[in-house]
């Protein structure tokens, strides 16, 4: 990962590249459309590709986990990321509001928490003992006293396992991160001339 993106940045360094990273996961398609609708879009399978080359000769999609996203942000690598409310704690980011998802933040008040976002335990101040887990979480509330804070788009998974939200948090919204761009940056990326 860390060889990527130093190659990333001697690219940068010697072509006028634009690179935009994307999150794996649920926000994935979401970014795709969003592209899309600017006339970017993907020209090689995604499989097992970290660099993705897009229609235009001089934007590259980078793809990234979400938790590695702040990170990369901080040395200005990217320059433009899509991220999700539920990562975004620090008010001085620049940012720009695409839309809402559907996407819900849910926690169950048990004695144990289990979760993979711990960070939002952490900013909500939820004084529990928190077990950071990163695999099906459904399973164990089967077992007393142990709850999960996730995240659900349509809650089928939860309903099939017949668990139900008991106290919801916040709606999500999806962001735009922006570094190293004009204000502009839709304008911006319209008027890259194309392949």
């Amino acid at each position: 990962m860390i060889l990527e993106l130093l190659f990333i940045f001697f690219i940068k360094i010697y072509f006028l590249m634009i690179f935009i990273s994307i999150p794996k996961g649920r926000n994935f398609f979401n970014s795709l459309f969003f592209l899309s609708n600017l006339n970017i879009k993907l020209i090689n399978n995604i499989f097992r590709k970290i660099i993705l080359k897009t229609n235009r000769k001089n934007i590259f999609l980078i793809i990234i986990k979400n938790k590695d996203i702040k990170k990369i942000n901080q040395y200005k690598i990217i320059n433009i990321s899509f991220i999700g409310s539920d990562l975004i704690f620090k008010k001085k980011i620049k940012k720009n509001k695409l839309f809402f998802l559907k996407s819900y933040l849910y926690i169950n008040n048990n004695f144990f928490l289990l979760t993979k976002y711990f960070n939002i335990c952490n900013y909500y101040n939820l004084n529990i003992n928190i077990i950071k887990f990163n695999s099906s979480l459904e399973f164990f509330l089967k077992i007393k006293n142990i709850g999960i804070i996730d995240i659900s788009e349509t809650n089928i998974t939860l309903k099939k396992n017949k668990l139900f939200p008991k106290k919801f948090i916040k709606k999500i919204i999806f962001f735009i991160i922006y570094n190293n761009l004009k204000k502009n940056i839709i304008k911006y990326i319209k008027n890259v001339k194309n392949k």
